[in-house]
This record gives C-alpha cells, sequence and structure tokens, in this order.
C-alpha cells in the first residue's frame, strides 16, 4: 500500500516564503491530493492520505497502527533556505535505509528534478538534515521524504508552477512503476 503523506499539518503550515508568494502547506496538500488521484483512478492502486489537519503525533501513531513493513509512506515537502540561490529536489531517508527506501528517494529525486528541469541535490540520510532525526522516517512502514524544489527560490517556484501536473502525472507513474514492476 502506498500512504502519501503533505508534510506539516494543513495549509499555511510548513514554510511560507513572502517572495515567492509559496505556502508550502497548501502545495504539499494539492500534490499529495493529484498525485494519490492519479495512482487511484489512472493505475488502480491503492493509496492512504494523511488528515490535513492532524498533529504530526497523530499522523505517525494512524500509520504505525495501520500500515505495515510492505508499505510504503512517501512524505512531501518543499524545502526553504536564507539563500535565495539554493535549489533543487532532495530525498531523505533514515541511516538505515532498505534497498526499496533507497530505490523509491532516488528514483523520485530524479523524477522531480526531471519534471522540472531544476538540478538534483542528493539523497541524504537523516543526520546530514539539521534535525538530524526525522519522526517520519522511523515507521512501521518503510519511508521516505522528498523535498520538491525549493520554495524560497524563484527559479525552483517558477519551475514548479509551470509543471507541476507534469509532475504529480511522473511521480504517480514513478511511484506505480516502484510498486508493481
Amino acid at each position: 500500500m502506498i500512504i502519501l503523506t503533505a508534510g506539516h499539518t494543513g495549509a499555511t503550515s510548513g514554510a511560507q516564503c513572502t517572495a515567492t508568494h509559496f505556502d508550502e502547506g497548501a502545495e504539499n496538500i494539492w500534490l499529495r491530493n493529484r498525485i494519490a488521484e492519479i495512482l487511484t483512478n489512472k493505475y488502480n492502486l491503492v493509496v492512504l492520505i494523511d488528515n490535513d489537519h492532524a498533529s504530526l503525533s497523530l499522523v505517525t501513531k494512524q500509520i504505525n497502527e495501520n500500515a505495515t513493513t510492505e508499505d510504503i509512506v512517501i512524505d512531501l515537502h518543499f524545502n526553504a533556505h536564507t539563500n535565495p540561490n539554493a535549489r533543487g529536489t532532495e530525498a531523505i531517508v533514515s541511516d538505515d535505509a532498505t534497498t526499496l527506501e533507497l530505490r523509491f528517494a532516488s528514483r523520485l529525486a530524479h523524477t522531480s528534478a526531471d519534471a522540472l528541469n531544476i538540478p538534483l541535490r542528493s539523497i541524504k540520510s537523516e543526520t546530514q538534515t539539521p534535525n538530524h532525526r526525522l519522526a517520519m522516517l522511523h515507521l512501521t512502514p518503510q519511508s521516505i521524504i522528498l523535498e520538491i524544489c525549493f520554495c524560497t527560490s524563484p527559479q525552483d517556484v517558477e519551475a514548479y508552477r509551470q509543471h507541476r501536473e507534469n509532475l504529480a502525472e511522473t511521480l504517480a507513474k514513478n511511484i506505480a512503476e516502484l510498486i508493481t514492476p
């Protein structure tokens, strides 16, 4: 089963960038819902999504209670930085990532960078992030965090806005291929 989560807890949560007029929470929700719709309608896959207003602790508790180690969580986010020139896509995995998690992280990060024509930054382990430990990477199912682009980069935001439908389509296609090889 595929579990898609919109990082943070609803619109106006997560990074807010006034320079690019970008609301990370709202875009996480849009992208999650669009990918879920495509996976369900086009690929006939079962997709669970998180509650937009549930706390992180409630979301992780519900996932742990209802998912198995065979499932995969894809937690969608947009990166932010004080430097508006920071650009690109990256994925984050736990320090002891499984082969499946690494395969998903690599494929979806490459897919995002290609669909938006922005740089591919890296696949990072969580200890390489400022927080060093991320709750979404310590669930019963396997999980990755996908940082689509930098919402503080005017170039990344413009690319995302121009190509977000194509991004949703190509992410859904690649997720379906990874689930049903």
